[in-house]
This record gives structure tokens, C-alpha cells and sequence, in this order.
């Protein structure tokens, strides 16, 4: 017959801490009683119908097939537990396998907080449990109970003075996202937050908001840290734990996967601590390369609308700001620019031919026009011997870039002239009130 499977009450029920009495009862159960997997039955061959007499059998009924042999349970290749828990196909085999986690070396008490949280906990396809020591994000260490499931995993809160269990927290499987073998412990990265976040989360994420540190990748920003809590003298190192825990978290979601791939369950992957850093060192990276690929290409893009503005406008001004931005994007097409920088040169040199032309024509009308005002004034002050007329003429006439220095001569020279006049006019008249 099939055999049950892993969600059966019986399996549900199960203590990991069993004591060898368990097992010897289970070895004297009815074979009929024996766990099978249902995917690979063994039926033992019926015995032949012995041949009927010829005569006397022929009115008896013919004799009823013996029952066959019950199928032997499946065994399992002799394995390191981490090679196991990696071979492991199904959930029964995973189970079997975590098994030997049970019997590792926690003192009594510890032996049953484990067996009480195993009872405990909601969920009944309970796959192993384990006794650590939780370390949150404000760095608190706090003895816990680790209780795997097929779905979640529970960090369960016990009372050794009452025997009893203050609370548990769930955490499906699907919000793992990685596991980091540390110096001491494993510390598993989670989607969301897994409890309450401490300050060293609050500062780097002000600092990540200043820009004044980068910020941490989503995949490592929840993570809470577990540390064997094994006997000093235990047969068991606590590097080997980890690994395990590790291995056997990983495989729990791995089969999860694979029985709900509805659910878009992410295996995590097992890490080192310079692993993770260099990931993020990575992932820092390729975010760096993807914001210069943005404003390399948005640099490129607003330069070449620069340079089809500037070839109508023939303004070079239009093409400063893009080309200084481009200049400063990394790996910027040197060829766009180059065409640029030509563009900006030879706008730069018509500009300035333009407005040598432009200034030599408002030099040449200025001076044509001091010209003929001073070629008047020089006329008016002839005729009417006033050399006041001639000052403004001859000033604007110096301003003017090339007049004509004879006339600035005849202007000069006229003025004096009637200004002479004017003193000697001056000279010969009696002062006032002589004549009296």
C-alpha cells in the first residue's frame, strides 16, 4: 500500500528529541505499519496456484492468493548530513535526513524548549528545530528555538522556569533572500523587516538619503544573525551547525519551489560575509555603470540637438553647456564632440569676424558723421567768429576712430585763431568807467 506522506498526523507528531526506546518500538511494529514513499512501491511476487487435481478440485472453489509482502521502507545512501540535505528529493527524504540534528549536544533544558516549540508552533509539517541565540539589529542577544517547517520557519520564545512558550514569529519562506555563514553564526537576509530596526539601519539610511554613503542593496537591508547554542564540549562545532541550518533552510525553500512555483518563492543562496561584501561592492558598481550609461547617453543626446541649433542660429553660445556636460560624461562619442568642438571654433571665428565688420562699420559711420559735423562747425565758426561752436565738433571728432588729423588741424587752428581775436578785441577797449 502507498505510504503516507510527510503531512500525515503521524509524521506531524513526531519528536525530533526521541528517545532509542522510540526507535526499538517503531522496529517491533506490524510490517504493515511501515512508511513507504508513494513514488516507489514494491509489490513482492505472488506465489503460483498449486495444479488442480483432475477430478476431485473440480467442483471446489479455487484456493485464495497469498497476501503479498509488505514494501521496505527506502534507505537512504549513507551521507555527510550536508551532502544529504542536497540529495534530498521530497520532503519525507528531507525529513529523514534532518533527523540526526535532534540528537546534537544542547543541555536539557535546551533539549526541551525544542521539543516544546516543536509542539507548539501552528504549522504541524514541522522538518527540524534548532536552539540559538538571536542577535536583532539593536545587537541584543536573545536564546530562541529555530523551528524549520515545510512552508515557514519560527523563532520561538520559551520559559524555562514554566516549561511554556511567551510567543512565536513566523517568517515564510519566501521572504528569505539570503544566507550568510558569519564568523560565529548565520545571518539570514529577509524581504522585510523582522522585527524592529535599530540605528545602525537608521543612520545608514540618512546617509544613503545625503548621498554621503551609498546605499545598501534591498536584499541585505532586513537581516537578523543566529548563533549555535551547542554544549562547550560538543561533537558538534559550530561551524558544522551553521552549515547545516544554512543548508537545510535553503533546501526548505528549494522544495517549496518546487511543490508551489505559484508562489515565486526565491532560493536563497548561502554566502560568506566577503561574499556579501563583494556583491555589494558589484552591485555599487554595475548601479555606477548604469548611471553613467544614462548620462553618458542623455549628454550625447542633448549635445547633438546642440549642434543642429547651432548650425541654423550660427550662435557657438548654444553649444557651451552641452559640450562641457559631455566633456564631463564618461566615455562621451570623442568623435561628437570633436565635431562639436570644430562647430563651437568656427561659430566662435565667424562671431568675431561678424563684429569686426560690425564695429568697422559703426567706426566708419561715426567718423563720416564727426566729419561733417566738424566740416560745419568749422564753416559756422568762419562766418560768425564764435569759437564755442567748434568744441563739441572737434571733441567728438578725437572719439571718432581715423577723421582726418588736417581737419582736426584746420578746426584747432581756426579756433585759436578767433579766439586771439576775441583777446586782442578785448585788449583794445578801454576798461569800464575810464572815460569819466
Amino acid at each position: 500500500s502507498a505510504s503516507p506522506s510527510p503531512t500525515n498526523s503521524a509524521v506531524m507528531e513526531e519528536d525530533p528529541l526521541a528517545s532509542e526506546g522510540k526507535d526499538e518500538e517503531e522496529e517491533e511494529r506490524p510490517a504493515s505499519l511501515v512508511d513507504v514513499p508513494t513514488d516507489t512501491p514494491t509489490v513482492a511476487p505472488t506465489q503460483p496456484e498449486p495444479p488442480a487435481p483432475v477430478v476431485a478440485s473440480a467442483l471446489a472453489p479455487p484456493p485464495a492468493p497469498k497476501p503479498a509482502a509488505p514494501p521496505a521502507p527506502p534507505a537512504l545512501p549513507d551521507l555527510p548530513l550536508l551532502d544529504a540535505i542536497a540529495a534530498a528529493k521530497t520532503v519525507a527524504e528531507f525529513t529523514t535526513v534532518l533527523k540526526p540534528t535532534s540528537s546534537w549536544d544542547y543541555t536539557p533544558e535546551q533539549h526541551a524548549a525544542i521539543k516544546r516549540a516543536w509542539a507548539y508552533v501552528p504549522d504541524q509539517e514541522v522538518l527540524a528545530g534548532f536552539f540559538v541565540t538571536s542577535i536583532n539589529e539593536w545587537r541584543v542577544s536573545q536564546p530562541r528555538v529555530l523551528i524549520l517547517t515545510r512552508t515557514a520557519y519560527f523563532r520561538v520564545t520559551y520559559n524555562p522556569k514554566n516549561g511554556k512558550v511567551d510567543h512565536y514569529n513566523k517568517t515564510p519562506l519566501q521572504q528569505l533572500r539570503a544566507l550568510e555563514k558569519t564568523a560565529t553564526g548565520l545571518k539570514i537576509f529577509l524581504s522585510e523587516q523582522d522585527g524592529y530596526s535599530g540605528p545602525k539601519k537608521w543612520m545608514g539610511s540618512l546617509a544613503g538619503a545625503m548621498g554621503v554613503k551609498k546605499a545598501t542593496p534591498e536584499e541585505f537591508q532586513n537581516s537578523r544573525e543566529y548563533l549555535p547554542a551547542l554544549a562547550a564540549d560538543a561533537s558538534t562545532s559550530a561551524d558544522a551547525a551553521v552549515d547545516a541550518i544554512a543548508a537545510a533552510f535553503a533546501k526548505a525553500a528549494a522544495l517549496l519551489k518546487e511543490a508551489s512555483p505559484n508562489l515565486g518563492i526565491k532560493i536563497p543562496s548561502i554566502i560568506t560575509t566577503a561574499e556579501r561584501y563583494q556583491i555589494i561592492a558589484d552591485k555599487h558598481e554595475a548601479d555606477r555603470l548604469e548611471q553613467e550609461a544614462k548620462e553618458r547617453e542623455a549628454a550625447e543626446c542633448e549635445l547633438r540637438q546642440a549642434v543642429e541649433a547651432a548650425k541654423e542660429s550660427r550662435d557657438a553660445n548654444l553649444l557651451v553647456k552641452p559640450i562641457r556636460r559631455a566633456k564631463r560624461a564618461v566615455e562621451a562619442d570623442a568623435k561628437l564632440l570633436e565635431e562639436a568642438d570644430e562647430l563651437k571654433a568656427t561659430l566662435e571665428a565667424e562671431k568675431k569676424e561678424r563684429e569686426l565688420q560690425e564695429r568697422l562699420e559703426a567706426e566708419r559711420k561715426e567718423r563720416e558723421a564727426a566729419t561733417d559735423e566738424l566740416q560745419a562747425a568749422i564753416s559756422s565758426a568762419r562766418e560768425s567768429r564764435d569759437p564755442g561752436t567748434l568744441t563739441k565738433p572737434i571733441r567728438r571728432a578725437r572719439k571718432a576712430v581715423d577723421v582726418s588729423e588736417q581737419l582736426l588741424t584746420e578746426a584747432d587752428d581756426l579756433k585759436a585763431e578767433i579766439e586771439a581775436e576775441i583777446k586782442a578785441e578785448k585788449a583794445r577797449l578801454p576798461p569800464p568807467g575810464a572815460g569819466e
